[in-house]
C-alpha cells in the first residue's frame, strides 16, 4: 500500500496527492463524507444520480434517472 503524507493548512484544507485522485476517479467538486473510526478518519465519497448512469449491471440511462426523478417530484407535489 502506497502511502503520501499530507498537511493540513489553514482552514482545514488538506490536498490529496494526484496518484490517489487518478485512481479513485476524484475530480473538482466532488464530495466526501467524514466517518471517525478507531484507525481515524475515512473519507467516503457521496454519490448522485448522475455518478450512477451506465454502471451496473442494469445500465441505467440518463432518461430513465430522469423518469425516476419526476416521480419522485409528483410524490412530492401529493403529499
Amino acid at each position: 500500500m502506497r502511502k503520501n503524507r499530507v498537511i493540513v493548512v489553514k482552514k482545514g484544507h488538506v490536498t490529496i496527492p494526484l496518484w490517489i485522485r487518478k485512481k479513485y476517479k476524484i475530480e473538482d467538486g466532488k464530495a466526501f463524507v467524514i466517518i471517525e473510526k478507531k484507525q481515524g478518519l475515512l473519507l467516503k465519497p457521496l454519490n448522485s444520480f448522475w455518478d450512477w448512469i451506465g454502471t451496473g449491471p442494469d445500465n441505467i440511462t440518463v432518461e430513465e434517472v430522469k423518469a425516476e426523478l419526476d416521480k419522485l417530484r409528483h410524490q412530492d407535489e401529493d403529499e
